[in-house]
């Protein structure tokens, strides 16, 4: 654009300058995470046997494998107060699981591309993707 004002083939005027500036200015801040929904939203891991998948049309899933069995969650999530709240929907197990209905919350510390701390029932937990 710098060289279009240095080559006169166009005449911007203050107006139409300040606008386009400010146009650019909005598409830049378009490419940023829709807050801290954008940031959580993603498929997350522990390791072979956590994974959980926040969608961001709000519905979530979940896989916990332990020696004694499996779960399957599926549910709704959203954000409060930094905190991701859970709301499980469906269950499939082999082992002792959560109701269906049950909410949990999952208070976050920290949160990056590639990196999600949380705290639930006391404990600490650290995902990446």
């Amino acid at each position: 654009m710098a060289q279009l004002f240095s080559l006169g083939i166009m005449r911007i005027t203050p107006i139409l300058r300040i606008a386009i500036l400010f146009s650019l200015f909005l598409t830049g801040c378009s490419h940023r995470a829709p807050g801290l929904s954008g940031q959580v939203a993603g498929t997350w891991t522990r390791d072979a046997d956590f994974k959980l998948t926040l969608s961001p049309d709000g519905s979530s899933s979940s896989f916990y494998r332990a020696s004694d069995g499996t779960v399957s969650y599926q549910g709704t999530w959203s954000i409060k107060d930094s905190a991701i709240i859970v709301t499980i929907t469906n269950v499939s197990a082999t082992r002792r699981h959560e109701t269906i209905g049950s909410v949990d919350t999952l208070k976050i510390i920290s949160v990056d591309d590639h990196k999600l701390v949380y705290e639930t029932f006391g404990q600490t937990v650290t995902l990446s993707r």
